[in-house]
């Protein structure tokens, strides 16, 4: 049987589940106390696992723990101070700025200077599980079944569904290195969006197919001739790599699509239902219904150009209401961008509960039982409510059957927020999640809505499984797998912004195949 191992990632989303944006401040004061709140982060979905604080092997041992963050996480952040009190570590944080972090994991790699924990960041599953062979990061599996990582080993080795999808990543030998985060992922969290105050003043009904969308956007043009209705941001997989399920396509980059009819992979980027997207959108280019800028907006920009009546729909982060509505408000008193149906099939991306293919690497030293037990009491029932959630007397309050945190002027609307503030949340460090009580699922209305309009019909189109990729053909998949990304991206641009029609499409489809159906064949183990 060939070896097998996970390659890399479907879709590069630049707003992901796990990265969303919002920045403001925010609560309340009081003394306070070191009892944890005895609500349970556990659901159905959720394993119940114990906590680890009735010893500390690991008392006075410091771990350095390498991570990226928009905000300079010190020692002394409340949650270290918590980590400290439960299990007697000291954390000695590696904090830097998302695009310096990438940096420092290829020269803490190529230097085989490990800091004792940290995020993996910019290095391949298939190079994770290269240098882990090679001793230099902690084989997690092992060290759960030897009993070292009982909270992960319940919450992902004994659930069997979650060792399915997990271990799809691990070496032939079951070997993995990873320790993934549980649950930071909603129902929702992309999706089309809408300016509701101008659907109202023109008297449009909301869109129901891809033909009502366009004439929404049409109405919208002639009302606002210097506007572009539709805008976006990040590169193009990001806004059309979501907005491709809704034409049933569940990857058109990177990996292939999955079929789940037939079980098989596939071209995402040569199928007829991504045809059939790029013909709408080279409609909505060609009439001026989509901003130019659409794949350069930076948060900001796209901000600016919702509130300023340059763009009226975009697909985005659904947090982007909470932010901007406020800020709109102040304008323009109706002010109002409200989640909106998909096009096309009527469906979303499915978001999968964890990704077994990111996650925390341990560097195999002196100090990896210390690192792993740090981590392991984060996957506990008692780490997940500190580390998600709060201590209710010490770090916020219940208020008629509300949390509110303190040292906020106003209450925060992101788990940002509570990172900048109390270190809580890191990225990647935020192990098993708290699925009523962390701020992340405490949702506004806004993003209520787009819970409740998505789960009314079970409107999820299924992501695709893992890609597992057999050893020995990982390099070849791997030079195929970038130059399809790249080819498919140019061709995207082109078809969109230029003159295209069935000629060059079925020339690209023909050249895509015969080029690229190589990527399918070793998935589909042809």
């Amino acid at each position: 049987m060939k070896k097998k191992i996970a390659l890399l990632l479907s879709l590069v989303l630049v707003f992901s589940m796990f990265m969303g944006c919002n920045n403001a401040k925010n609560p309340d004061e009081s003394e306070p106390s070191k009892t944890p709140v005895e609500t349970s982060p556990n659901t159905p979905d959720a394993p119940p696992t114990e906590a680890t604080e009735n010893n500390k092997p690991y008392e006075g041992i410091t771990v350095t723990m390498g991570f990226n963050s928009a905000y300079d996480i010190a020692a002394d952040a409340w949650i270290f101070q918590k980590i400290k009190e439960y299990t007697g570590i000291i954390v000695e944080p590696l904090c830097y700025s998302n695009e310096v972090y990438r940096e420092k994991v290829g020269t803490w790699i190529a230097s085989s200077e490990l800091p004792d924990m940290f995020t993996a960041s910019n290095i391949s599953i298939s190079e994770i599980i290269k240098y882990g062979s090679q001793d230099a990061f902690v084989d997690v599996v092992a060290e759960a079944e030897a009993g070292n990582l009982p909270n992960f080993k319940a919450l992902m080795l004994d659930d069997p569904d979650n060792r399915l999808l997990y271990m799809a990543y691990a070496s032939e030998g079951g070997n993995h290195y990873l320790l993934p985060c549980w649950g930071m992922a909603r129902d929702v969290n992309h999706g089309m969006m809408v300016r509701k105050d101008i659907m109202d003043e023109l008297g449009l009904e909301m869109w129901t197919d891809n033909e009502s969308f366009l004439e929404v956007l049409r109405a919208m043009k002639k009302a606002y001739p210097d506007s572009y209705p539709f805008t976006g941001k990040s590169n193009f997989n990001g806004v059309l790599g979501r907005i491709a399920n809704s034409f049933n396509v569940n990857a058109i980059d990177t990996n292939p699509a999955y079929d789940w009819d037939s079980n098989q992979w596939y071209l995402g980027a040569t199928s007829e239902g991504f045809h059939e997207m790029l013909e709408l959108f080279q409609i909505m280019y060609k009439e001026g219904l989509m901003d130019p800028d659409c794949w350069n907006n930076d948060t900001a920009t796209l901000d600016g150009k919702l509130i300023n009546d340059q763009a009226f729909v975009c697909n985005d982060w659904i947090d982007r209401m909470g932010i901007i509505n406020p800020q709109g408000k102040q304008i323009k008193e109706n002010f109002e961008l409200v989640y909106a149906p998909p096009i096309g099939n009527g469906l979303v991306n499915e978001i999968q509960k964890f990704d077994g293919n990111t996650g925390t690497l341990v560097a195999n030293n002196e100090n990896s039982g210390a690192a792993l037990a740090m981590l392991d009491f984060l996957y506990s029932d008692l780490g997940c409510q500190i580390n998600t959630v709060g201590i209710e007397g010490d770090n916020y309050d219940v208020v008629d059957g509300q949390i509110v945190y303190r040292d906020f002027d106003e209450q925060p609307t992101s788990y940002l927020q509570l990172q900048e503030k109390y270190g809580m949340l890191i990225d990647h460090y935020y192990k098993k999640v708290h699925q009523t009580d962390c701020i992340y699922f405490r949702y506004n209305a806004y993003q209520q809505a787009a819970q409740d309009m998505m789960n009314e019909n079970d409107s999820y189109y299924k992501a695709s499984p893992p890609a597992i990729v057999p050893e020995e053909d990982g390099s070849t998949y791997k030079t195929l797998s970038t130059e399809y990304t790249d080819n498919a991206n140019k061709f995207v641009m082109e078809y969109i912004t230029g003159d295209y029609g069935d000629k060059e499409w079925n020339t690209w489809v023909a050249e895509a195949t015969a080029t690229y159906s190589q990527l399918c064949d070793i998935l589909n183990n042809k």
